[in-house]
This record gives structure tokens, C-alpha cells and sequence, in this order.
């Protein structure tokens, strides 16, 4: 009985094959974060109009929301998650996520992460289409915990 070698795969496929799976994996938890800042229905549905009465925030900086959560998530939440925060910093970003729902991110030093702020679609385009990179902004958002970014939603200018 005869046996025949299997053949080996060679260097370049192998790294062929690890760098499309790290491809896949980016991109699943690109998916998954987006889809996680994403209201459920009744959230959607509550934040669309501006607010009534424009609730005042808890004055805060973006860079010291973001200090607070870096160092105790589970203190910051108890601190700021439901709560309005009127949040002053410097934008790095100006964007929509993957359901065009308008944001804003605030500069960090050398994080990953930063301060998301999630505006309503349909009524924040034109705001935010006159804000620039590096503008100091202050803006009030309800306070809706970390998920990567520490994410704020129903922002609005006061």
C-alpha cells in the first residue's frame, strides 16, 4: 500500500488565511458595537422630537466622563447612566454610524476610545454639519453607559 503526502500548505497562504479571519473578526465587532448603541424601538421612538422642556445636565468634561468610566465602569454608570450630562470638549469626529445616525467624538490623548455622542436622525444634520474638527463644543445628552465609546444619546445644544 502505497501512502501519498498530503501537501502542505505554503507560508502565504497560511497568513492569507489569518489575515482574512482578524478581517472578519474586526468587522463583526465593528457590527456588534454599532448595533449595541443602537436605541431599542421605544428608546427610538422617545428621542426622536427634541426635548420639551430642555433638561439642564450635570456640567462635565468629556475628558474627565471618560477618566471616570476608564477607571470604575461600575461607578460611572451608577454616576451617569439615565442622567443628563451637559458635556463640553474639543470634537475629533464628526460622523453617522452604520444606521446614518449623526455623532459626534471628543478628542482623547491616546485612546482607542472616546466620548460618543449620538444625535436623532433626520433633525441634527444641519447642526452638526457646521461643527468642525478640533471646535470646542457644549452640548447636554442623557448619560447611556460604555460600550467601547462611552456613548450619550438625545444630544442636543442647550
Amino acid at each position: 500500500m502505497t501512502e501519498t503526502a498530503t501537501p502542505k500548505p505554503s507560508p502565504i497562504a497560511k497568513g492569507i488565511v489569518v489575515g482574512c479571519g482578524l478581517l472578519c473578526l474586526a468587522f463583526v465587532v465593528i457590527v456588534i458595537m454599532a448595533i449595541a448603541t443602537v436605541p431599542d424601538s421605544a428608546e427610538r421612538v422617545s428621542s426622536t422630537p427634541a426635548p420639551a422642556a430642555k433638561p439642564t445636565g450635570l456640567p462635565i468634561t468629556a475628558f474627565d466622563l471618560w477618566r471616570h468610566y476608564e477607571n470604575n465602569e461600575i461607578a460611572a454608570d451608577k454616576a451617569y447612566k439615565g442622567r443628563w450630562l451637559t458635556i463640553t470638549g474639543q470634537i475629533d469626529d464628526i460622523g453617522t454610524d452604520l444606521l446614518n445616525t449623526p455623532f459626534v467624538t471628543f478628542r482623547r490623548s491616546s485612546q482607542i476610545f472616546s466620548v460618543q455622542a449620538m444625535f436623532t436622525r433626520g433633525r441634527d444634520e444641519d447642526l452638526l454639519a457646521g461643527f468642525n474638527r478640533m471646535q470646542t463644543i457644549t452640548i447636554t445628552c442623557r448619560g447611556s453607559g460604555k460600550l467601547g465609546n462611552v456613548i450619550v444619546r438625545d444630544c442636543f445644544v442647550p
